[in-house]
């Protein structure tokens, strides 16, 4: 009996519970909520706008699913429209006919004509060779430092992390949340710096809005976030606490400090309090953008661990002229927050 012909189309708002449904087969249920509601969050109310997605069809069926959320990067002044590969999904009974690479391909040659910037994700070992070969380039580790409390812990989570069988983080803690999120995002001090974090050095970062945050952090239904501020409201910290490999983590996702001496003497101060708050076998922060925010994180205890954050990958297709080269790794300063699957 001959095969059903697939065919391919983008998807609509009506195809939404259907999608769901074909996740909850191909992928199971996890930390991450395959519902309508974190679909909504996700790709509907993405301040940066709407995820196209496309859909392959078999006998009137969706069988397949390709999704690339909206993104922008931030160098200097000027602004690249991205998207990012993220949901994926194959019907059991359809797989191994290459439907993933079809609406992979499909979706990137369409966004292409629409002057998209570049397709970037960062995959994990097992579906990263599928991706180089659909014209994706390596850039190479996200680097990050590292304070670590309990060394014993952070050797078993470098251990899996970079190890042939990597293993997953766990659902965040359920104390992660901290709950001033709210009195800090409100907080004008906190407006203020936003405004004053234009990318001086050219290099890709998410361009910060209050807008942004409140979604990306606060209302974010699958992670729990902490707020915490400085006394004097010249450092606000973002931060995450989560298991891996049986050890508490706090990652750092997003520091906003003033850009003075007492911003940046501060730093440390905070990054200690929210260490010690959550109770972690270790932190971990993105690598500093400067000299002086290095030294202060320093003198809070991180050193740097090259090699450890994950690995980027980009697929340029209507970049702009102007904007720093995408597959260059120091192009980038992202944040953990920029580059957290979620």
């Amino acid at each position: 009996m001959a095969e059903a012909e697939i065919a391919i189309r983008e998807g609509t708002e009506a195809d939404v519970p259907a999608v769901i449904e074909l996740l909850k087969k191909s992928l199971g249920e996890g930390s991450i909520p395959r519902s309508q509601s974190f679909w909504e969050w996700k790709h509907a109310r993405n301040p940066f706008g709407r995820s196209p997605f496309w859909v392959a069809e078999s006998d009137r069926q969706i069988v397949g699913l390709r999704v690339f959320m909206r993104w922008r990067w931030q160098a200097g002044s000027a602004t690249a429209d991205a998207v990012r590969a993220v949901d994926t999904a194959t019907h059991p009974d359809y797989q191994g006919r290459g439907i993933f690479r079809m609406l992979t391909l499909h979706g990137v040659n369409e966004l292409t004509r629409r002057g998209v910037g570049f397709v970037f994700n960062t995959p994990n070992r097992k579906s990263r060779p599928g991706y180089l070969k659909m014209g994706w380039s390596k850039v190479g580790h996200t680097s990050l430092w590292v304070a670590p409390r309990d060394l014993r812990a952070l050797a078993r989570v470098v251990r899996d992390r970079l190890g042939p069988n990597q293993v997953p983080g766990a659902p965040d803690d359920a104390g992660g949340r901290d709950a001033r999120g709210a009195d800090v995002l409100d907080d004008p001090g906190f407006s203020r710096l936003i405004a004053s974090m234009e990318s001086s050095d050219h290099k890709y970062r998410t361009p910060q809005s209050v807008e942004y945050i409140r979604w990306r952090y606060e209302l974010c239904p699958a992670c729990r976030y902490g707020f915490t501020a400085s006394e004097n409201r010249k450092v606000f910290v973002i931060h995450r606490t989560r298991r891996r490999s049986g050890a508490r983590e706090v990652a750092i996702s997003d520091l906003f400090f003033d850009r003075n001496d007492a911003g940046v003497r501060d730093i440390s101060g905070v990054l200690g309090q929210v260490l010690e708050a959550s109770g972690a076998d270790y932190g971990v922060i993105a690598t500093p953008t400067s000299a002086r925010s290095a030294a202060a994180l320093a003198l809070a205890g991180f050193i740097p661990a090259p090699r450890v954050g994950p690995i980027l990958t980009v697929r340029p297709m209507a970049l702009s002229t102007g904007m720093p080269d995408p597959l260059a790794l120091r192009s980038w300063a992202p944040t953990i927050g920029d580059l957290e699957l979620f």
